[in-house]
């Protein structure tokens, strides 16, 4: 959903808001995680990775989706524990090579 909130004087600012769907299990079921099950195989990399965690720099991180924005570091990869909510994003290349290791 966008929109765009206006104020008298003419400024404006836009918004949006996303919506996951809470599994039984309770993962969500975001747009990253379901572009992940669609685009990783296109890109030789295991759909069960998904969720999966690994060390990358000395952090703990998760492989969380995949970024249809992004081409040439389309795969998402949460920091474990991060209250800031960074998060790394790498090639397939550099994800075979992490989660192979």
């Amino acid at each position: 959903m966008y929109g765009a909130l206006v104020r008298g004087d003419g400024r404006y600012a836009t918004f949006s808001l996303q919506v996951a769907v809470v599994r039984a299990d309770g993962e969500a079921t975001t747009l990253e995680r379901m572009a992940f099950l669609r685009y990783a195989p296109m890109h030789g990399i295991d759909v069960s990775w998904l969720s999966r965690e690994f060390k990358l720099n000395g952090d703990t991180v998760t492989l969380n989706g995949y970024s249809t924005k992004a081409k040439s570091y389309p795969f998402i990869c949460q920091i474990v524990g991060d209250a800031a909510g960074r998060f790394y994003k790498l090639s397939a290349t550099q994800l075979e090579k992490y989660m192979n290791s």
